[in-house]
């Protein structure tokens, strides 16, 4: 199943690790998802980091 992934936090880093998208809010994982799994990625507020 495809997902679509909104991010509407301020200071939130995205990051590649592997084939993973890696979601991090102060050095906190917060979540993994995989590359593969994911349609579509919404950055939905300022402050969002790669």
């Amino acid at each position: 199943m495809l997902k679509h992934l909104v991010v509407d936090s301020y200071g939130v880093y995205l990051g590649l690790k592997s084939a993973r998208l890696v979601v991090k809010k102060d050095g906190v994982l917060l979540k993994e998802y995989p590359l593969k799994n994911l349609k579509t990625i919404s950055i939905k507020s300022r402050g969002v980091g790669a």
